[in-house]
């Protein structure tokens, strides 16, 4: 993936620049969440391979229970 920079003097708001690298990095991480579930979902694996994704995620109870009334 490449990160494109503008050059300094052309930072209209430097003080943005973590807050929009973090921001970056979070929509790549969606991304390949999105494509990892999308793969697991057509083939019929997600329900036994998603917890050793999310083990320590806040969502695991409710995809437990969604899981166990499937």
């Amino acid at each position: 993936m490449e990160v494109m920079h503008s050059p300094p003097e052309e930072d209209k708001h430097p003080e943005q620049h973590g807050f929009c690298c973090r921001a970056t990095h979070n929509l790549w991480v969606l991304l390949e969440e999105e494509k990892w579930l999308a793969k697991h979902i057509e083939k019929g694996s997600y329900a036994r391979n998603y917890s050793r994704r999310g083990d320590n995620s806040v969502y695991k109870p409710i995809t437990d229970e969604l899981l166990r009334k499937k």
